[in-house]
């Protein structure tokens, strides 16, 4: 929250006084420009700076510095910026709470004190008990940028399985399984996890992950081939059993979510190049280990399962509505 803040005020005093620094001449560092060249579709496209896709060269880091150096000075001259930040501040410190869930009496809540950097998750038993911190997302790290990204509990509440920000200021998530009944978090870590729900059924869940990258380009790595395993509570990673891949598209996107009663599982599949998704699924009390087309085709038509009543799925979607429809 306060890193967030920090930005908002020095973009408004940029802002601000853009037409006084309109007339101050700022001397800008230096960017390469470089040949090169990438032909798409038989059309030549110039792109003279990609050599500052490279974060992790000393090349980008020394560019990266210099634009830092320029801009903070500038910012540091304005005279009424501490005088902004801390109306902001004032502004912005006040208590706020997220919406709460319940589950088997217990109800959470996020709230965050006003100016803290991350939400804290609290739990009490009903509406009247008293509210007790279940985690602290500030406590994760000393900067207070790892986050709690979810948290999602069993069918029966024994258990949680929550993610926490792998690598600060990245996609990357590591999942982790907390003992309800005695708030305890489990040995097992769940990683190169990233763009994933959680779905569970009995004592473990559905989740997605990517391929390990290989070491230091964890953050510049094209992240492809993202597959869907099932996680057991109590074991590793290494013996989570894969439920899906789909080694054709290996750029798509994909998903398995269950119904509240856990009886289905629902795979959707979507194209990054569409904005609809396929959608399947498959009897988990029939012990079915295919998934079954309910929509083959991914085209710009979204598929979202609400739940199931019995037998029969419960639909939203926007095919032919565009304010959406509900279908059986």
């Amino acid at each position: 929250m306060i890193r967030l803040l920090d930005r908002l005020f020095a973009l408004f005093t940029a802002v601000s006084i853009c037409g006084a620094a309109a007339a101050q001449p700022i001397s800008y560092p230096p960017t390469q420009k470089t040949e090169h060249t990438d032909s798409y579709f038989g059309v030549k496209v110039a792109d003279p700076y990609r050599w500052l896709e490279d974060d992790n060269s000393a090349q980008t880091r020394a560019w990266v510095e210099a634009q830092n150096q320029l801009t903070f000075g500038y910012l540091a001259r304005i005279p009424f910026r501490a005088e902004v930040g801390e109306r902001i501040r004032a502004i912005a410190n006040y208590p706020k709470y997220s919406a709460p869930f319940k589950k088997n009496g217990n109800v959470f809540f996020y709230r965050n004190d006003g100016l803290q950097n991350q939400s804290v998750l609290f739990i009490q038993k009903g509406l009247n008990g008293a509210a007790e911190v279940l985690l602290d997302p500030n406590t994760f790290s000393a900067d207070g940028t790892v986050r709690l990204a979810s948290f999602t509990l069993s069918r029966d509440g024994r258990y949680a399985v929550y993610a926490k920000t792998a690598i600060p200021g990245s996609d990357w998530q590591d999942l982790y399984v907390m003992d309800m009944a005695t708030r305890r978090t489990l040995p097992e870590v769940l990683r190169w996890v990233k763009f994933s729900g959680t779905a569970w059924r009995g004592d473990g869940f559905y989740y997605n992950r990517y391929p390990q990258p290989a070491k230091g380009s964890e953050l510049t790595v094209r992240t492809r081939d993202q597959k869907v395993y099932f996680h057991k509570v109590g074991t590793a990673q290494s013996a989570d059993a894969l439920v899906f891949e789909d080694t054709a598209h290996p750029d798509f996107f994909v998903d398995v979510a269950t119904t509240e009663d856990e009886r289905f599982a629902l795979l959707s599949i979507s194209d990054p190049a569409k904005r609809g998704n396929s959608l399947f699924v498959r009897d988990e009390r029939k012990r079915e280990t295919a998934f079954r087309p309910v929509v083959a085709e991914i085209t710009e038509d979204r598929f979202e399962v609400i739940d199931n009543a019995g037998d029969q799925l419960l639909i939203l979607t926007n095919r032919q509505a565009p304010n959406r429809k509900l279908m059986r």
